[in-house]
């Protein structure tokens, strides 16, 4: 169980003894996942998630805050230890209904029946999505509204919400409206719910806990907390999971890479090559033999001189299935970069927020040379706009050379207190002694009143 209640770290942020232990006991927490209770929410890639953690588990004998064994906080009570309303009548494996005379919205269509509002997808490729359909019964006397439904990360989502009336009639609920309810289930009628979950922003091959919550107007269930398992699984690991290069100055170019390894460990899975390459990014793929297995590395190229701005790119390699046949296999790395000047201002803005009257004030800021051994000096500073008699600036370098040029120069921007009140606008030009790069400039905004 301890196994089975640890996160599944990649075991390519370990040394290699303790790289080995974890993927064995990775393997087998996957064997186990649809026998054991989830405890804890993972994040997203790039991030975690950003709702709260769902807390301990009713399945391994605690009972979280706001559950009574099993059900959603004030939900249709369903485990074997809630009271039983008159009428009730057990549910099946099925998906029968369990009804009572509790009020509330009640679950019919449960796949587990200790833990109702749970349900384990296990293992599902990477890349792939499954739909979950929920069905409740509104047993209230009167209408309930849908004030929010919401998942903790990207990973779930709502595809449809709606009502259907005994008729079948379907009233179409709005997931996505900025008012509440975003949908009113009439007494008797039925709510339907579709989550659609997506492995394609999940950690691969490492426990999932997707949470989804559902609030309404109910007094028997304002709270309803959906939970998912599930596990993304590749037949490959990156390191990290994409060529985020940040940052490149755009008379420089940048190069980032990332370290592949079958998973798991003893995988006859194979690397073949680059299938595709990104539109404005090239890779290499270099193979090696390291610990008794095989290692990828994959180089990606930002060329220089590329236009300012973002840069959403990617890389496919070619690989051969999980036996280590065939070459059909595909594994897309994501590419993220941002094209700025060699010599820029940060923050891209000085920002003074709101100032009171009369009061001096200060930003600060830095001007980085980006390209790898350049240096900058600052000869001269001005401001344009209609706070420039307002302002100054004070610029000292910060380890400098003989001749008083450095990596990094500390920028102060000073806000005088004769600032009349109104709006502060401005722009900061620093001139520089680089032919290339002869200004850095940033907007300064604020209000003084």
């Amino acid at each position: 169980m301890f196994l089975a209640s640890q996160p599944l770290v990649s075991r390519l942020q370990h040394q290699t003894m303790l790289s080995t232990i974890h993927r064995a006991s990775g393997r087998r927490g996957a064997q186990l996942a649809a026998a054991i209770s989830v405890a804890l929410a993972f994040g997203c890639s790039r991030g975690a998630d950003t709702g709260a953690s769902p807390g301990p588990s009713p399945a391994a004998g605690a009972t979280p805050e706001g559950h009574r064994g099993g059900q959603a906080a004030g939900g249709a009570a369903l485990s074997e230890g809630a009271p039983k309303p008159s009428g009730f009548s057990p549910p099946t494996l099925g998906g029968s209904a369990a009804l009572g005379d509790a009020g509330g919205l009640a679950i019919l269509n449960p796949t587990d029946l200790e833990r109702p509002f749970f349900r384990d997808f296990g293992g599902i490729p990477r890349g792939e999505t499954r739909t979950w359909t929920i069905r409740m019964q509104n047993q209230d006397a009167a209408p309930v509204q849908i004030k929010d439904a919401r998942g903790a990360c990207g990973c779930m989502h709502v595809r449809f919400l709606r009502a259907r009336l005994a008729n079948d009639e379907v009233i179409e609920g709005d997931p996505y409206a900025k008012e509440p309810p975003l949908l009113t289930v009439p007494a008797g009628a039925l709510l339907e719910i579709e989550l659609e979950l997506s492995t394609e922003k999940v950690q691969p091959n490492q426990d999932k806990l997707a949470v989804f919550r559902v609030t309404t107007d109910s007094a028997a269930s304002p709270f309803i907390t959906f939970e998912a398992h599930l596990l993304a699984l590749t037949s490959f690991v990156a390191t990290p999971a994409e060529l985020a290069f940040g940052d490149v100055p755009q008379g420089f170019g940048g190069r980032k890479k990332v370290r592949i390894l079958a998973e798991p460990v003893g995988s006859p899975a194979r690397i073949l090559g680059i299938a595709e390459q990104g539109k404005r990014v090239h890779a290499e793929l270099e193979e090696t033999f390291y610990g008794g297995e095989f290692v990828w590395h994959v180089m990606g190229d930002v060329p220089a001189l590329e236009p300012l701005g973002a840069i959403r790119d990617r890389i496919v390699l070619k690989t051969t299935d999980e036996h280590g046949e065939g070459d059909a296999g595909r594994m897309t790395i994501d590419v993220m970069a941002t094209v700025v000047r060699d010599i820029r201002i940060s923050p891209s803005l000085f920002a003074f927020g709101a100032q009171k009257a009369g009061t001096a004030a200060e930003a600060h800021g830095t001007l980085d040379a980006l390209v790898p051994g350049a240096r900058a000096k600052v000869i001269g500073a001005h401001f344009e706009g209609p706070s420039a008699p307002h302002l100054e600036a004070v610029y000292e370098p910060l380890q400098p050379d003989e001749g008083g040029r450095a990596v990094t120069t500390n920028v102060t921007v000073k806000l005088s207190a004769a600032h009349p009140t109104g709006p502060l606008q401005a722009r900061l030009f620093l001139e520089l002694d680089d032919p290339s790069n002869p200004v850095a400039s940033a907007p300064v905004s604020g209000l003084v009143r």
